[in-house]
């Protein structure tokens, strides 16, 4: 009787193993696909050169899959006066400074307000319609050539099908292959994005310099040395270094059923389509929202020796150069990081999932790159196949926080070596993940996803 109790023993113990096993093996989960198109204006930019270049090198979002087509920049025109410009023109007594907290409230509605917001809205509208971008994105996803050729490649791969069965189901325009594309419609095509990012870049010292001028102004109506001296150590601390300010517009690739039907329509049973008839369809993109990020690098030591005059020592024109290419690195990098984790934040639809990395402890890698900040609620999702409806869904087993003991920093250093690196107390290995609240549902392969 005992060898039989230690037997289902030892068996208990090893199903968890087993089944952990089994998860880890399994981590592959459909994302969002996404493009990303800069939006320039006629005017240059500020260290342009430098700029463009950390844009080029900026590492794409690992959480969504890059579905990239030809339309990738375009010129807004003239740009509009934004309030970092508007600043650095007061600074350098290019205009005068408002006198009045309305005039202050207009301006940051003219530059970063609805109107701002509205006005590039349309450009950008315009330019979709005339490139035919949900177009190109869906000939991206089909494979989709001028005679007509198409294949399922690309949704076969993302969406982890058996391709054989693919073909064959899609091409006899069966049930079962109505399921299939639907089921592809819902998860993959319907879940493509395009953001459109307008970046200004700004040097720190007008802007530090605008800020000190108000509270000058503020101190000379209403009196006071102890504000103009917070005003210049405010000033010395902010005075190095630069500001990268952007207008993210977030679309998303309209697809459903009444849609899927039109296309699935031109499609024959020797994978083409007619292209004319393509081409004639009335695909389009759907606004989802809009953000504007501002963030703010300084070179720290530079910063700390102003404020307490402390000499800094000869540094050469290289030496100079070097930590300023660094500097614009971090600045640009770091803003686009922000932009995505708003919209992220802000946006249900935008949601990236991320997978379990261990349990016990609960970890996943997303941090502060993320806009993670300790106490945000996830919810736990396990990935299963509905046989009726042919497609895979997301069940909700539970729910998480994120816990504020161990937040992993993986936001971009620009270069400042392993000493930036978290080192965990206990074990003395770097932290590459996130740790959350305790749970016994959750096993590698199951996913996480942000709640509101």
């Amino acid at each position: 009787m005992k060898k039989i109790l230690m037997m289902f023993l030892v068996l208990a113990m090893l199903v968890p193993v087993f089944a952990q096993k089994k998860q880890i093996e399994d981590v592959t989960y459909r994302r969002s696909s996404l493009h990303l198109v800069l939006v320039t204006t006629d005017e240059p930019l500020l260290k342009e050169a430098e700029v463009m270049e950390s844009w080029k090198n900026y590492p794409f979002p690992d959480k969504y899959d890059q579905l990239s087509v030809d339309f990738k920049t375009f010129s807004s025109g003239k740009p509009a006066v934004s309030a970092m410009e508007y600043a650095t023109k007061v600074a350098n007594g290019e205009i005068p400074l408002p006198t009045t907290i309305a005039a202050l409230k207009q301006l940051q509605e003219d530059t970063d307000g609805k109107a701002y917001i509205e006005s590039l809205k349309k450009i950008v509208e315009n330019k979709i319609a005339e490139e035919k971008l949900a177009h190109q994105l869906l000939a991206k996803w089909f494979n989709i050539q001028p005679d007509g050729s198409c294949d399922m490649e690309l949704i076969q791969e993302r969406g982890r099908y058996n391709a054989t069965e693919l073909d064959a189901m899609v091409a006899d325009k069966a049930a079962r292959g109505k399921a299939i594309l639907a089921d592809a419609g819902e998860e993959l095509i319907s879940n493509t994005f395009v953001q459109f990012c307008k970046l200004d870049f700004y040097e720190n010292e007008p802007i530090a310099k605008f800020a000190k001028m108000v509270a000058y102004a503020i101190a000379n109506i209403a009196g006071g040395d102890a504000v103009r001296m917070a005003a210049d150590v405010a000033y010395n601390a902010a005075k190095t270094g630069y500001s990268a300010r952007t207008l993210a517009m977030l679309y998303k690739l309209n697809w459903n059923d009444s849609i899927m039907a039109e296309f699935y329509n031109i499609w024959t049973a020797e994978n083409r389509l007619d292209y004319a008839k393509f081409q004639a369809l009335p695909f389009e993109m759907k606004f989802v929202g809009a953000n504007v990020s501002t963030s703010t690098t300084s070179d720290s030591k530079a910063a700390a020796a102003a404020v307490f005059g402390v000499p800094t020592g000869n540094k050469s024109a290289e030496e100079k150069e070097e930590v300023d290419v660094k500097l614009i690195n971090k600045t640009v990098i770091r803003n686009i990081d922000k932009v995505f984790a708003k919209m992220q934040k802000k946006y249900e639809v935008f949601k990236p999932k991320f997978p379990v990395l261990s349990n016990p402890p609960l970890t996943a890698q997303l941090g502060m790159k993320e806009g993670i900040e300790g106490g945000e609620q996830f919810e736990i999702l396990e990935t299963v196949w509905n046989d009726k409806l042919a497609k895979r869904e997301y069940k909700r087993v539970g729910i998480v926080k994120v816990d504020k003991k161990q937040i992993w920093d993986n936001r971009y250093n620009a270069g400042e070596g392993n000493e930036k690196k978290q080192i965990d107390k206990k074990t003395g290995e770097p932290i590459m993940s996130t740790l959350f609240t305790k749970s016994k549902v959750a096993f590698p392969g199951m996913l996480l996803r942000q709640m509101k």
